[in-house]
Formats: structure tokens, C-alpha cells, sequence
């Protein structure tokens, strides 16, 4: 296993990981639109998901 931590997210990686937490989605310009206004963004991947 691979694992990496990066500050980047893309907004399909986005909506996804909150899919499969349970919490509400929303269109892909809203989300790609609020990471680009995004201070700060840890990501960990593992296996590079």
C-alpha cells in the first residue's frame, strides 16, 4: 500500500468522498467553485484514491 498527502482535491473526488459519508451533494460548478476559494486542503490518498 501507497500512502500520500497532497493539497489537492478535485471536485468529482470531492462530491464523492462526501457521498460516501452521507452528507448532501451539491452541483460540480458549487463544489469546483468552493475549492478554488479554498485556503487550505489536506488530502490523504492511499493507493492513490
Amino acid at each position: 500500500m501507497k500512502y500520500e498527502i497532497t493539497n489537492k482535491i478535485t471536485p468529482e473526488e470531492y462530491l464523492e468522498m462526501r457521498a460516501s459519508v452521507g452528507w448532501g451533494g451539491f452541483p460540480l460548478e458549487q463544489a469546483k467553485a468552493g475549492l478554488e476559494h479554498t485556503t487550505h486542503i489536506c488530502t490523504f490518498r492511499k493507493d492513490g484514491k
